[in-house]
Formats: C-alpha cells, structure tokens, sequence
C-alpha cells in the first residue's frame, strides 16, 4: 500500500517538471477559473438586473484574479479569457490592468492569428 502511494506522489512530482505543468501554471489556472467564474457570476446579475455593487465586487474580484493569473503564467489565456479579463478591469476602473490586457491581447492576436480568425474553441479547423 505505501509503494502505490509512493508511485503515485513520484509521478505527481516528474508530472510538475514538464513544462507548462510547474507549480505556478497550476496556480495560474486557479486564479483564471476564479476570474472566469466571477466575472459569469457578475453578468448572471447583470441580466437579472441585481444590484450594481454586487456586480462590481465580482468584476473587481475577475479584475484582480485575471491580473494574478498573468503575473504568474500567461499561457494560461486564450483570446476570449483576454476579452473577459479587460473587460472586468474596465467595469471597475483598473486603468492599468485595463491597458496591460489590452496590450496583451495585440500581441496574442499578432501570435496566434488563426485564434483570432475562427476562435479558441477549434483552432485546428480550416475554413
């Protein structure tokens, strides 16, 4: 029994050394789920026409986890996370993280230009 568990911990440890699979992606992901799960909460509100502070405390909340996220590993956005991302910074009026994901998104259109044409869900379709 303990060799299973031990198995199991050596290939949760060579797991972590690949790349994109470090401590701090993890963390990254955390942070994006948050900030994604924020900021649908904030437009369920929005449609439902709750109230206004509610709403900005979750965009506030999308803002600031989307800037964590980036801080610790960019890789983990997509263009429509980008999108999500300013967009609750603009809501709250986080000017700086605001232009920083807009600069962000022209490199990442400039990058990744067949994202930009049919989206993140199936980059790999040709029209």
């Amino acid at each position: 029994m303990k060799t299973a568990g031990m198995k199991l911990w050596a290939f949760l440890g060579l797991l972590a050394l690949l790349p994109g699979c470090g401590w701090r992606s993890w963390q990254a992901s955390y942070h994006m789920v948050r900030a994604e799960h924020a900021a649908a909460k904030a437009y369920e509100l929005r449609v439902k026409k709750d109230s206004h502070d509610a709403r900005l405390a979750l965009y506030k909340k999308a803002c600031d986890d989307s800037v964590a996220a980036y801080q610790l590993s960019p890789s983990v956005f997509t263009l429509t996370r980008i999108e999500m991302a300013q967009d609750a910074c603009f809501r709250v009026e986080n000017h700086d993280a605001r232009e920083m994901f807009l600069e962000f998104m022209t490199r990442y259109e400039a990058e990744h230009p067949t994202e930009v044409t049919y989206g993140d869900a199936f980059p790999q379709l040709e029209a």
